[in-house]
């Protein structure tokens, strides 16, 4: 059995810090979402209570994480299985308010997609490998892995922490401004979008079932249609039609 099909690649990017550890997965196309599973296993061995794990479909992927052996472990460790920022056009809102990393205390400025940047930088190798062999395919893809790691990754870490420092300061420097936005739009504090971010949800959730007063509408309509049909010895269909027929001629239609 094929466990790593040749054309797969399976990559996993993190950063650590006092709060949470954040890790974001990326895999090629014809990929299972119960792969991760191995990594998952691999970071909380390595790093204990409090991962959070980035992934293209990381709400399906939660549940395939919490039926798996390694579901309680995880759950216990505070494992948590998220959607990256890049992903969130891709997912319903209901999923992006319970899944999206934006949306999660702790996470920071952290989108969950190192994984995109490193397949960006790999589509370097398509044309190296379209043709090749097995393992000449897989020699190339760990050559670049391993220039990656000696010759950017390692060197460019100053100026990612550097960046994201800026951004940090640009962000408390803008406060003043947004609280005075705040004042403008009626809104008392902070707490007021959390207040909006549970409405919202609460919303759609609703949305995902029927709503008692039309499910009960409807019963009463389909029990009005079978009492005719008994009535006239017609099928229901025929009684539909009918009804449907005076309907339209009441609004002036046909």
């Amino acid at each position: 059995m094929t466990v790593f099909p040749p054309d797969s690649t399976w990559t996993g990017a993190g950063m650590l810090d006092s709060t949470r550890t954040r890790v974001g997965f990326r895999q090629s196309a014809g990929f299972r979402s119960k792969y991760p599973l191995a990594t998952v296993k691999a970071l909380l061995d390595a790093f204990g209570n409090d991962i959070t794990g980035g992934y293209d479909i990381g709400c399906k992927f939660g549940i395939t994480l919490s039926r798996s052996p390694l579901g309680r472990r995880a759950k216990g460790l505070n494992y948590r299985a998220l959607v990256g920022s890049f992903h969130r056009h891709a997912h319903n809102c209901l999923c992006q308010l319970r899944f999206l990393a934006t949306y999660v205390e702790g996470m920071g400025l952290e989108d969950l997609e190192g994984g995109e940047r490193f397949f960006s930088k790999s589509n370097a190798l398509a044309s190296a490998i379209r043709h090749a062999g097995v393992f000449n395919r897989k020699q190339r893809i760990v050559g670049f892995a391993i220039h990656m790691d000696q010759n950017e990754t390692y060197q460019n870490l100053s100026e990612f922490l550097i960046n994201n420092y800026k951004q940090a300061i640009g962000i408390l420097n803008g406060e003043a401004a947004f609280i005075k936005q705040m004042r403008e739009q009626g809104v008392a504090n902070t707490s007021v979008f959390l207040e909006w971010l549970a409405e919202e949800k609460t919303y759609l959730e609703d949305l995902s079932r029927e709503p008692l007063h039309e499910s009960l509408a409807m019963e009463y309509w389909q029990k009005l249609v079978n009492l005719g049909a008994s009535q006239f010895g017609e099928g229901v269909e025929g009684v539909t039609a009918k009804g449907n027929l005076q309907t339209d001629k009441e609004f002036g239609d046909g």
